[in-house]
């Protein structure tokens, strides 16, 4: 049994282990590319604790929303996307007060992404009302139905992203 690992191991060099991991990484990259037209809605999200009650509730409604409209999300944490995520955001959903909600919302504002806020993260909710570059649920229904609202009407959606940059911009130092 020993001889045997030994020369399991000497067939398993880790040079050929990182070239065959690499040749793995390589393909998956090569297909993620092939399937860029796969029609996937991002959704962003943020809200700690990551898996709190109310981030358990907003998942649900999600897929809820998924359900009914016959689209396919892309549900990502807000800190854990990279640019291009970002970029292709539909919208950003705050489930959770505090931390920095409003400045999670400001950001999707400055980048014309439309906020989904709950009315108990107050400051974010009041900016979202101020700026009409948001929308405001009271209870996970209502969640649900800004989510399939902003989703399904693209120039509500685009209006409201426009309007969220600009309020941004309009109060930017210069």
């Amino acid at each position: 049994m020993g001889q045997n690992g030994r020369t399991s191991i000497r067939q398993h060099d880790v040079r050929d282990q990182i070239t065959r991991l690499l040749e793995i990484f390589d393909g998956l990259a090569s297909q993620r590319q092939a399937k860029r037209g796969l029609a996937l809605d991002v959704v962003l999200y943020a809200g700690a604790p990551y898996w709190g009650r109310a981030v358990r509730r907003m998942l649900e409604q999600l897929a809820l929303v998924e359900k009914r409209t016959q689209r396919r999300l892309l549900i990502c944490r807000l800190d854990l996307c990279d640019e291009e995520t970002f970029s292709a955001a539909k919208l950003l959903v705050l489930p959770v007060p505090g931390g920095d909600s409003l400045l999670h919302a400001l950001r999707g504002f400055q980048r014309g992404v439309p906020v989904v806020a709950s009315q108990s993260a107050h400051d974010t909710a009041v900016a979202c009302r101020q700026s009409n570059g948001g929308l405001v649920y009271a209870d996970d229904d209502e969640l649900g139905a800004c989510v399939e609202l902003l989703l399904t009407d693209e120039p509500l959606r685009a209006a409201i992203g426009a309007n969220g940059q600009r309020f941004v911009a309009e109060r930017a130092p210069r």
